[in-house]
Parts: structure tokens; sequence; C-alpha cells
């Protein structure tokens, strides 16, 4: 018996790190001359697609804080855990911070490496497929009318954080956390612009199946034509996606 292959799992994923404590002879456009601490790893948030519950995770729910309120490595494992359920990982600007920055936790924890994943970076997206004024996540969401970025007062939240003040992390968390609902919010806007999106179907997808929502309820508009074949366009009516479908070779006698 051929049982049906299982839904492919989104994870939205936002973090946020400690900065470096260097030593350096001047404020402005400077080199480190010595690394006093590391960055590390303070919070993290993941929402999955589907999912109405947002998760947040900061250091200090984790054991050990007390005792060296520094030490990422459970919260690093806890991180994985998640690129390793998922099949696909969304983020803003994930590609060149969020995973790279975990991946490296991982190596350093010597933690084994989660299993592949595919990649959606918002960011990539609304560069790729726009000319926006400007692509943080804060203006794409108040320009898409989905809302605004918490105000963290800025760098002092981080600081309170290190000084381990609870009412900082708190406010952290819910930073944190707001940041994927929205992130979560974006993808749903970009999706049907995203000329790169991973295919979502698994098994032999019917040809009309839009390929980023994997939704059947699609309507055929047209074909994109080449000199010797065409190809069926189809547009989602759920997430607003155009696909291809079949591709059939055009008969010689309609080239002449």
């Amino acid at each position: 018996m051929i049982t049906a292959p299982k839904k492919l799992r989104m994870a939205f994923i936002d973090i946020e790190t400690a900065p470096l404590l260097i030593y350096a002879w001047k404020t402005y456009d400077t080199n480190a001359l010595a690394i006093h601490r590391d960055w590390y790893i303070m919070s993290f948030a993941v929402k999955w697609q589907g999912e109405k519950t947002t998760k947040v995770y900061t250091l200090p729910d984790f054991k050990g804080y007390k005792k060296d309120p520094e030490n990422d490595f459970e919260i690093t494992k806890a991180l994985r855990d998640v690129l390793d359920e998922a099949d696909i990982v969304c983020a803003h600007n994930g590609m060149r911070f969020d995973v790279p920055k975990i991946k490296a936790k991982i190596w350093e924890h010597k933690l084994p490496p989660p299993s592949p994943f595919k990649q959606i970076d918002t960011l990539r997206v609304a560069r790729k497929e726009f000319a926006f004024t400007k692509n943080n996540l804060d203006h794409l969401c108040q320009l898409a009318g989905i809302g605004k970025k918490f105000k963290t007062g800025g760098f002092d939240l981080w600081l309170d954080c290190i000084a381990n003040k609870a009412a900082a992390w708190k406010k952290m968390a819910y930073y944190n956390k707001f940041d994927v609902i929205l992130l979560a919010e974006l993808y749903d806007r970009l999706r049907p612009w995203d000329s790169n999106h991973p295919n979502v179907n698994l098994g032999a997808p019917k040809d009309n199946q839009c390929p980023a929502c994997g939704s059947a309820d699609t309507i055929r508009r047209g074909w994109n034509t080449s000199k010797s074949f065409r190809t069926e366009r189809w547009l989602c009516k759920g997430c607003g996606k155009w696909s291809q479908g079949k591709r059939e070779k055009i008969d010689a006698h309609l080239l002449t």
C-alpha cells in the first residue's frame, strides 16, 4: 500500500545575538585589536506555517543560564532541532545572517548537521523582484499594510539583557516573536512574486497544482510559447502565483 507523502514543513525563524566585545584604538571604522568576548545567540523565535502559535526562546529559559549566562549550547541545540525538522526555512536576511550564524554555532558546539532544507529569504526576494526604497522588514511590512516592528528603545535593550534584567528579557522575547509574526505575513504577500520559490508539492502533483502553496484551486490562462513548444499557464486562485503546466510540441504546419 502506498502512503500519502508528508506535507512539507516551513519554519519562519529569527534570531537575536549578543554583540562582540572588542579592544580597539578608535570608535569609528575600526579594526578589532582583540576579541574580549565573542558573539552568542540570545534568543530565537519560530512559527511553523499553518500553525497559529509562535514560540520564542531566550537564554534564561535553559538550564545552566545562572551558572554561565553566555553559554548558548542549549539554545543552539534547540535551533538545530528546528532546522532538522524543517523542509523549508524562511527568514529575512536568513541566507546571509540567521542560517549561517546558526550553522556556525552548531559546528562550534560539535552538534551534527541538520537534515537538508531549502531556504526562502524574503530580503532576497524583495531585492530581486522589486525596486523598493528600502528592503528592511519594518519598511516592507508598513508598505504592505501588515504592521510595524516593535520598538525596542535601541541598543540599551541588548545591554540590559546582558546584565540579566528580567524586564529586558521579556521585552526581547516579545520583539523577537513579533518579528516572526510579521515575517510570516510578509512571506504570504511576496510568495506569488517569488520566481525561485521551492516547489512544495511532493510525489506526483497534478499539472494544475500550485508549486508555491500546493493548492489545486487553479485556472488555466493561456500558453507560454516558443518556436517549437507551448506550455500551459496556470494561475493559483489561492495565493495568486503563476506557474507552468504541460509542455507540448507545436505541430509543424502551425509554424509555417
